[in-house]
């Protein structure tokens, strides 16, 4: 197992999350696994899996659906993926 990941007892131990609640948000596409081991077919995931229930977490308290919460995760990651230009407010000056 890679030392950056984690099987999923430990993720529900860091999250304070049950299995099965972890288990539901893969399922309904909230989180992905950040690989699957091949020797024994464990999933295992990253911090980022972390950074993500908290999210889920937090938008759920404040009242978002899953449905909700799920469109603004996509929303994020389209966005991190839009390709920046360098000092572009600088470009804009010249």
């Amino acid at each position: 197992m890679d030392p950056d990941t984690m099987l999923i007892g430990e993720l529900a131990q860091k999250t304070g999350l049950s299995r099965d609640t972890i288990r539901f948000y893969e399922k309904v596409g909230l989180v992905t696994p950040f690989q699957r081991n091949p020797e024994n077919g464990y999933k295992e995931y990253d911090n980022d899996a972390i950074d993500r229930l908290i999210l889920i977490t937090q938008a759920k308290a404040l009242g978002f659906t899953l449905s909700e919460i799920n469109q603004e995760i996509d929303c994020m990651a389209e966005w991190r993926a839009f390709p920046r230009r360098e000092n572009s407010h600088h470009a804009r000056q010249n």
